[in-house]
């Protein structure tokens, strides 16, 4: 799996590209997080969508937590909530 942006000449104008892939995974009580890996050098800006999220039939009734860590200006870990999900809500 790979993304990229990458920059295309047009007569009289440069605009930018945005290449993406589908990309999919499943946590579980065995498999809490997944790492999605960007390829680029440190100029690059990786974007990441989340279209869908969803509890599987065998997920427990309990407050289930989402966050993606990403990295901020000053190259320090940061949490960010994006979903709560609970199967009695």
């Amino acid at each position: 799996m790979s993304a990229h942006l990458s920059e295309v000449e047009e007569p009289g104008r440069m605009s930018a590209v945005m290449e993406g892939y589908l990309f999919g995974c499943e946590l579980s009580t065995k498999t809490q997080y997944y790492t999605y890996k960007v390829e680029g050098g440190n100029d690059y800006k990786p974007n990441l969508a989340l279209a869908t999220i969803c509890l599987g039939e065998s997920a427990k009734d309990k407050y289930n937590l989402v966050e993606v860590t990403a990295r901020n200006y000053k190259d320090e870990d940061i949490l960010v909530p994006v979903a709560t999900l609970k199967l009695s809500c």
